[in-house]
Parts: structure tokens; C-alpha cells; sequence
């Protein structure tokens, strides 16, 4: 009963205040398409939990070119990855 009491009051009363940066986020949707740099992406993941470290070897792998005309590898990234990627974890 008093944990009701309170998740009541508090979703009554809940007030949000976000910055212009939180909100572009929140607006960002995944793109399955969309490529990332292989080094990053691993970089990442390897300060991520286990479960999510043993996708590193399975990601698929695509030759592209930055803007300045560098090749590099790129990899296409599943859906929970990329929300550990921008911070959803």
C-alpha cells in the first residue's frame, strides 16, 4: 500500500526538464542501415558487460570511405548494441 501511495503521487506530479542536447537524443531513432566505424564500435564494447562483448567478432563488416576519402571498415550494428552505444544501457 505505501508503495502505491507513492508511485501514484509521484506520476501525478512528475515534471521533466530536459536540455536542447537530451532532446536530440531522445529524438535519434535507429537506422539498421546505418554503417559505424569498426574501431569505435569495438572500442566500445570492450569496456561493455560480457554479454555484450561477444558480439564484437559477429558484427558485420563493410569497406567506406570517410570524408576525407580514408578507407576504413565499417559494421552495421543490431538494435541493442546501438542503444549501449548512445548510452541507453
Amino acid at each position: 500500500m505505501w508503495v502505491f501511495l507513492f508511485y501514484k503521487v509521484f506520476i501525478c506530479k512528475m515534471k521533466i526538464v530536459i536540455t536542447e542536447s537530451q532532446l536530440r537524443q531522445l529524438k535519434e531513432t535507429y537506422d539498421p542501415d546505418k554503417l559505424y566505424k569498426k574501431s569505435y564500435v569495438v572500442n566500445i564494447l570492450k569496456k561493455a558487460p560480457r554479454q555484450y562483448k561477444k558480439y564484437i567478432t559477429n558484427l558485420d563488416e563493410h569497406e567506406c570511405y570517410d570524408s576525407e576519402g580514408n578507407k576504413h571498415e565499417c559494421v552495421k550494428v543490431p538494435q541493442f548494441i546501438y542503444q549501449y552505444l548512445i548510452g541507453n544501457y
